[in-house]
């Protein structure tokens, strides 16, 4: 028969077997390996070669490396990857703008860089508003096109 050993969780009592007894305190101790053990930098001393090793933690607090003014990378910031794809999707966009004829060129000017509502843009243009608003979803498709290459 196995012996029983005793733990206290949450200040209560409880007998276990030597088994979970052994279990709990191999994972205790792995707890407080991960949690204590590599956070922090520890001096090994050697006897026989009178020696001082120094293990840095493998873990650092934002605030030291900051102190030791490390540069981080703005998490934010656009990478190359990105400022590439976004100049070749700029290109094309005025490739595709220059390819519009005057009065669709409006319609888009009206509506993307001067900020007017479409019925404020189709006023402006004489038009009923459902004819500005089909035109401009024709434009959009034609500069969709164009963009993607399909044209």
């Amino acid at each position: 028969m196995s012996k029983h050993r005793s733990l206290y969780i949450e200040g209560t009592k409880v007998l276990v077997s030597e088994e979970i007894y052994k279990m709990y305190y191999h994972f205790t101790r792995k707890e407080r390996y991960f949690s204590e053990d590599l956070k922090w930098e520890k001096m090994i001393y050697d006897p026989t070669q009178q020696t001082v090793t120094l293990l840095p933690g493998r873990e650092d607090s934002y605030e030291r490396l900051l102190e030791q003014e490390n540069q981080f990378p703005d998490p934010n910031a656009e990478t190359p990857e990105d400022l590439a794809i976004k100049n070749d999707l700029l290109e094309r966009l005025s490739h595709a703008l220059s390819v519009l004829t005057d009065e669709e060129f409006c319609v888009i000017e009206l509506i993307f860089y001067s900020g007017f509502t479409e019925r404020e843009a189709s006023s402006a243009l004489h038009l009923p508003l459902s004819t500005f608003h089909d035109r401009k979803n024709a434009i959009l498709r034609r500069l969709r096109k164009i963009i993607e290459g399909s044209q």
